[in-house]
């Protein structure tokens, strides 16, 4: 048991490495409204009930933050590529 917690908090210590993540240009602002667009859409649109649009937009707000840097960059290369929208397959389980 001593042998195993050392490990343990060795392998979480490295898998927590800050200096090995990607650092994120996206503020509070621009994710808080990002996602209020969303679940105005997936309510009004959509008619997803509030825990559904919940779990969609967030979903969505993830894939967007992974895979651009910042909301300006997401939007520029979702408007140029309308096909880009397949992106959000991963969530349409809800």
């Amino acid at each position: 048991m001593r042998i195993i917690l050392p490990i343990l908090s060795i392998i979480f210590f490295v898998s927590c490495n800050s200096s090995q993540r990607k650092i994120s240009n996206w503020t509070e602002e621009e994710k808080e409204l990002i996602f209020k667009d969303c679940i105005n859409y997936t309510l009004d649109i959509k008619g997803l009930n509030l825990n559904e649009s919940n779990e969609y937009c967030n979903c969505t707000l993830r894939i967007l933050i992974t895979k651009f840097d910042g909301k300006k960059e997401a939007e520029e290369s979702l408007t140029k590529n309308i096909t880009s929208n397949s992106i959000y397959e991963p969530c349409e389980k809800y």
